[in-house]
């Protein structure tokens, strides 16, 4: 996780997670945002879709073709100026294949 400026030139700067796909195949990256509004969220890109989107109860996906990167954007959780700045910060994504690797026979 890093902070950037939200886009070229701008002085509001904000939290991304960064997620690479080093493999040479499609992975579906996959992360939940439960009822609970004390944890972070985390946007696909910095549309008012994208973040209003983000914020919504259920499980969240998208693709990341081979060899991609995507930056994250990390919304704040509404209790953020009562947590401990001693905290630490944990996200958990789950990945998978996208497809599956055909076999052919002799």
């Amino acid at each position: 996780m890093f902070a950037r400026p939200i886009m070229e030139h701008s002085q509001h700067i904000v939290h991304f997670l960064w997620v690479k796909n080093h493999s040479p195949r499609p992975v579906i990256i996959a992360w939940d945002f439960g009822q609970d509004r004390n944890q972070l969220g985390l946007a696909k890109d910095n549309s008012v879709r994208g973040i209003v989107h983000s914020v919504f109860p259920g499980e969240k996906e998208m693709c990341l073709n081979p060899d991609a990167e995507i930056y994250l954007h990390v919304i704040k959780p509404n209790n953020f100026g009562q947590i401990d700045p001693e905290n630490s910060v944990q996200a958990r994504l789950r990945w998978r294949y996208a497809q599956p690797i055909l076999w052919k026979a002799d």
